[in-house]
Formats: C-alpha cells, sequence, structure tokens
C-alpha cells in the first residue's frame, strides 16, 4: 500500500531484507520533494512496503526498476496495521545498527 511519508534523510530507491522463513520485506521510495521547516530538512517520499516470497520476487529484479513495485500489493502478505509497524520498527533497529557499528 502506497503512501507518503518524511524522513530525516534521503532514501535509497528500495530495501529488500531478505527473511529466515522465505520471505522478505520490501520497501520502495519515490523522492517527492525536499522541505525546510524551522531549520530542520524533511526528504518526503512515496512509499511502498509489502512481504512476498523471495523466490517470486527477487532483490536483483527490484535493483533493476523499483519503481516498477511502487504501486505494488501481495494480498497474500496483507498484513495489519500492528505487524507493519513491527516490521518498521525491526528494518529501523536493523539499519541504526548498520550505521552505527558500520
Amino acid at each position: 500500500m502506497k503512501v507518503r511519508a518524511r524522513f530525516s534523510e534521503n532514501q535509497p530507491a528500495y530495501r529488500y531484507f531478505p527473511l529466515k522463513d522465505g520471505s522478505a520485506d520490501v520497501f520502495i521510495y519515490s523522492f517527492v520533494e525536499e522541505v525546510i521547516e524551522e531549520g530542520e530538512t524533511s526528504f518526503i517520499y512515496d512509499m511502498n512496503e509489502f512481504k512476498v516470497k523471495q523466490d517470486e520476487i527477487t532483490e536483483k529484479m527490484i535493483k533493476k526498476n523499483p519503481m516498477d513495485y511502487i504501486d505494488y500489493s501481495n494480498e497474500e502478505y496483507n498484513a495489519s496495521l500492528e505487524e507493519r509497524v513491527s516490521a518498521m520498527e525491526d528494518a529501523v533497529m536493523e539499519l541504526s545498527e548498520v550505521i552505527f557499528n558500520g
């Protein structure tokens, strides 16, 4: 499901997180605009997040053209809001570990 999101840093075109169960959490980012409010810079993106089986949609497929998936929806993995928030929290924690420990 595509949503508009605000970030404090620029985002990559996509993020692909393979999971142990054979699925993957995928995040697609499409830059919209840069906003400066009260001296703080924010980056606005259209963002799509979905879960797929790794053997159906590979990272190689996403990397080839991420914008092909900006409106992608997979009903099989239609997660609840709580599950989606939890997945986003996990992704943020993984990303911060990479940033601060890398």
